[in-house]
């Protein structure tokens, strides 16, 4: 448990794909899939690629993930953002 929430990030099958996908639809349709309603990045984790959770306990996303995600404001909403942590909204 996380800022009183339920962790399911490093639980997702498709953690894999949505590391990887140049498709931001794709990873928006699977976080809602799995009712995730925030990301929070923190960039000291932040990897080129993908890196499996159960190996390090804080997970880690890519590159390309972050990039996307920050990038798409139809699916994404920025709520905080600075030079190491980012904390989004997956919008309904």
């Amino acid at each position: 448990m996380f800022a009183e929430r339920d962790r399911l990030w490093n639980q997702l099958e498709e953690f894999p794909s949505i590391m990887t996908t140049q498709n931001s639809t794709y990873i928006y349709q699977t976080l809602k899939k799995y009712n995730i309603t925030h990301i929070l990045i923190w960039r000291g984790v932040v990897a080129e690629n993908y890196i499996v959770p159960e190996s390090n306990l804080l997970g880690a996303f890519t590159y390309n993930f972050v990039n996307i995600v920050l990038n798409d404001t139809i699916h994404f909403k920025n709520l905080y953002s600075n030079q190491n942590n980012a904390v989004l909204e997956v919008v309904d």
